[in-house]
């Protein structure tokens, strides 16, 4: 039952974004331009991810909403990958003005687009119900996964797998790929670090294996969209490892910087900082390369074949 719950919810979320896809399509296709700025402005594009990041804190579901939009042919490619650039810094925010919780949004989305259904407006009705029925989906699969967490078998498998330096990275990437939540894992390395269980430069490999992990959410919204959404889901893929690779080749440094910065306070402090200085950094430094990317995600994923064959 426990598998057909979680497999139920993995279709839920399909649907919606599906739904949400064809919404946005027909609903705004003729005001493409002003949806998300020039087309050709793509730091602009990488301060909206970071300003809808900031303010939702989930880059899943900023993800999740630029694959809708580029399957719905709203925004090119360089547009999306400009947002998703954004959006690993937004999620690190942790202080704002606004706070939307996506989990009270779920319902009153899905009735709201029924009713705007029932008014005739088919096209923004199904942008409400499919960003609904997708979270939903998402719900569905934290509240059962998450469930595992008071199994002490699975909470002392990742414990110990965290403890060992060349594992640690890989136990981040498996919490945030089950859970579908970077935050969710945060919390979790946290709660390690208070309980004495990880040392500062386990906790900060961890770190490292959560942003990879956070990638899935992506590559799961892009299964059954257009090339564009699983060039978009690439590129936050690579974004992320490729980012994670270049750290670990300055590790000792990355680690002193940080010692340096915050020399009397305490793991949580100094894990938070880093989590922010990699995102930063790693948006920064990939920005002004985004043409050159996107024509590389066209090699990598071209017209005439699929990488992601089912």
């Amino acid at each position: 039952m426990f598998i057909l719950n979680v497999l139920g919810g993995l279709c839920l979320f399909l649907y919606g974004i599906n739904n949400l896809s064809e919404g946005l399509r027909h609903a705004f296709k003729k005001n493409t331009d002003k949806l998300l700025g020039s087309r050709k402005n793509v730091f602009l594009c990488f301060l909206s991810g970071i300003f809808v990041t900031s303010i939702i804190q989930s880059s899943s579901a900023t993800s999740v909403m630029v694959i809708a939009l580029s399957n719905g042919g709203l925004i090119s490619l360089e547009q999306g990958v400009g947002i998703i650039l954004g959006t690993n810094i937004g999620t690190t925010v942790t202080t704002h003005l606004l706070k939307m919780n996506l989990k009270e949004l779920v319902l009153p989305s899905i009735f709201f687009g029924f009713l705007i259904n029932l008014l005739g407006k088919r096209s923004l009705g199904d942008c409400f119900m499919g960003f609904g029925i997708a979270f939903l989906g998402i719900n569905v699969l934290h509240e059962h996964l998450w469930m595992l967490r008071n199994n002490p078998a699975f909470f002392n498998f990742f414990v110990k797998l965290s403890q060992a330096p060349k594992l640690a990275l890989i136990s981040g990437i498996l919490f945030t790929a089950i859970f579908q939540s970077s935050s969710a894992g945060m919390g979790f390395l946290i709660s390690m670090i208070k309980n004495n269980l990880v040392d500062f430069n386990i906790s900060i490999l961890i770190m490292f294996g959560l942003n990879i992990g956070t990638c899935t959410t992506a590559f799961i919204a892009s299964i059954q969209g257009k090339k564009n959404g699983k060039r978009i889901a690439l590129a936050h893929f690579i974004f992320n490892a490729v980012g994670v690779l270049i750290f670990l080749l300055f590790f000792d440094k990355f680690i002193y910087t940080i010692n340096y910065i915050l020399p009397q306070s305490g793991v949580v402090k100094k894990v938070a900082l880093a989590h922010t200085l990699f995102n930063v950094i790693n948006g920064l430094l990939f920005l002004p390369f985004v043409n050159g990317f996107v024509k590389m995600l066209y090699v990598l994923i071209p017209e005439n074949k699929n990488i992601f064959k089912k």
